[in-house]
């Protein structure tokens, strides 16, 4: 079988395995690693640079603190995920995710 597309981790940027979830992370994320490139990531990176506190010991949010999706609770790295999915269904729900150079065009979601 065929692979329409691949999708390479924003932060180790090996190709995610098609067995795999793709995360798509937030820009708390992107905040904090500005060397990541796009939004995808893998599940092993995610566990490994992953954080455990989005506040100060005062209570208040970090400075420049980008704040978690609408709806979710604010406390750590989990909390900034907006999406967990297969590589096509996140390909679709995002579109800005690219898939590696040289796969066929993927249509994007009617408006």
């Amino acid at each position: 079988m065929s692979v329409a597309f691949r999708i390479s981790c924003c932060l180790c940027r090996k190709n995610i395995p098609l067995a795999g979830d793709v995360i798509a992370l937030d820009g708390e994320w992107q905040r904090r690693y500005p060397n990541m490139r796009g939004t995808p990531a893998c599940e092993r990176c995610v566990i490994d640079y992953g954080w455990n506190c989005c506040t100060t010991t005062k209570g208040g949010f970090i400075d420049g603190h980008v704040a978690a999706p609408e709806g979710e609770v604010d406390v750590d790295s989990w909390s900034h995920h907006l999406e967990r999915g297969t590589h096509r269904a996140l390909v679709t729900l995002y579109p800005p995710l690219r898939p590696v150079p040289g796969s066929r065009a993927v249509p994007a979601p009617y408006e």
